[in-house]
């Protein structure tokens, strides 16, 4: 069971890519609880 998502992001150009969730229907039980900014950096705390 997982209760917190933290997610760290970072302004790279990489195409398309390989999506995190597949399912968006799983990514909707979780609501977006703190966002903090390091720079050109972010990182996005989920909670359930």
């Amino acid at each position: 069971m997982v209760d917190w998502l933290i997610i760290q992001t970072a302004p790279v150009l990489l195409g398309e890519g390989i999506p995190l969730f597949t399912q968006k229907e799983n990514l909707k039980r979780f609501h977006l609880e703190e966002v903090k900014q390091y720079g050109q950096f972010a990182e996005l705390i989920y909670k359930k």
